[in-house]
This record gives C-alpha cells, structure tokens and sequence, in this order.
C-alpha cells in the first residue's frame, strides 16, 4: 500500500507539499498540484484515516453496542443510526453481542481501543452486563 512518502518520491515533491495539495492547507501551484494528482492516481494512494484521526484527536467513528441484530426492532435502530451518521460525516462500527454480558464488555473494550468519538450502547441488560470504562467522547444508553 502507498504512502504519502511514495506519492511524495513518484511527483518529485516534498511529503509536506503533498499534504498541503491533500489536505488544501496551503495554496500550491497548478502544475504541482497536477502531478501529485497523478502521482495518487497511479499510486492508487488512500490517505490514511489513522495518520489524520492522530493529528485531528478524533475518529469520526460511533460504536453502536446491540444486544441482537436479528431483532428487528434493533435492525431498524441500527440502520437508523448508521444513515444519520453517515449524512453527518461519521461511520458506525456496529458489534451485536448477542445477548451474552461478556461479548459486550469485550467489544466495549475494542471499541474503546478504536478511539470512538462517541458510544451508543443498547446494554444486555442486568448489572452484570454493564461496565465501567472511560469514555473521552459522547456516551448514549439505551434498554428494550
């Protein structure tokens, strides 16, 4: 997979030059801009989501914790979430924990080591399927 260094190398250019073309930082030249637009095109670059969410302190990412995704009613939730997210620029990681307290904590767990800007969390239910974790980012609970 490319870097912004191979792109960088491919164009003749500085890494920091492609970045500014990249990220519109700052006014490059015409003929510069083009040749790092083709240097990504044959490079099949993707810049990278984790280099930016380090730079930026943020993900654009919700986790969405449900207990079964075969319920319907959890279905529609889901698929309601993930469409308002989406038009307002984030993605959804959804993990069903099938009803089970301790497939819960673990993707609370993964979830948290993703670095989710917030959390919306339908809990198993009972205190045993609670548990406490920090949350930098927004928090929603839910129950049936």
């Amino acid at each position: 997979m490319a870097t912004i260094k191979d792109v960088a190398a491919l164009a003749g250019i500085s890494y920091t030059t492609v970045s500014h073309v990249l990220n519109k930082t700052r006014p490059v030249s015409e003929p510069v801009r083009l040749k790092v637009e083709a240097a990504i095109a044959q490079l099949d670059y993707v810049p990278s989501a984790v280099a930016r969410s380090l730079k930026a302190k943020t993900t654009s990412t919700i986790g969405l914790l449900i207990p079964n995704g075969m319920n319907p009613y959890f279905a529609e939730l889901a698929r309601g979430i993930e469409d308002y997210c989406e038009r307002n620029g984030f993605c959804v990681i959804l993990c069903n924990s099938d009803d089970n307290p301790e497939k819960q904590r673990g993707y609370l767990r993964v979830l948290l080591e993703k670095r989710v800007d917030g959390l919306i969390v339908s809990s198993v239910g009972g205190r045993r399927g609670y548990c406490r974790w920090p949350c930098r980012g927004t928090y929603a609970a839910g129950d049936r």
